[in-house]
């Protein structure tokens, strides 16, 4: 069974190298994308309680409209999303995003590597860690 992913990312480059990356873990996968923070809240918050949403959110800090943090933590007040694990990856090394995405409690907090094999590695080897002790 494919694991529900939602990828909150503005860089299409990016969204595409998380395919790659999903491909070459083996990790079978139905991505919903959402390419700003105000577009995120609107489709993965409030959902109906027969609504199926992400078994995993990665999520971008650097969104327009609405940035990461604010996603994250609406992502947190929702009663169906609270306990889906979220993944920031994002291009910022900035200690206090990651102070205060690891209070909204993110299972991994990725800097974006550069290098598209490491990106691959690194993105690719976290989500399939998540998806086998789950």
């Amino acid at each position: 069974m494919p694991i529900r992913i939602a990828i909150v990312e503005d860089n299409t480059a990016d969204v595409l190298l998380i395919r790659e990356a999903l491909n070459a873990h083996q990790i079978a996968f139905e991505l919903m994308h959402m390419t700003d923070g105000a577009d995120a809240i609107a489709t993965l918050c409030g959902k109906a309680p027969d609504q199926q949403g992400p078994d995993l959110i990665l999520l971008d800090l650097n969104m327009p409209k609405i940035g990461g943090l604010e996603v994250l933590a609406a992502i947190r007040k929702d009663q169906q999303l609270r306990s889906v694990p979220v993944i920031v990856l994002t291009s910022s090394p900035a200690p206090d995003e990651q102070q205060a995405a690891r209070r909204l409690g993110v299972v991994h907090y990725l800097q974006k590597p550069v290098d598209l094999y490491e990106f691959i590695d690194q993105v690719g080897g976290a989500i399939r860690d998540l998806v086998r002790n789950n």
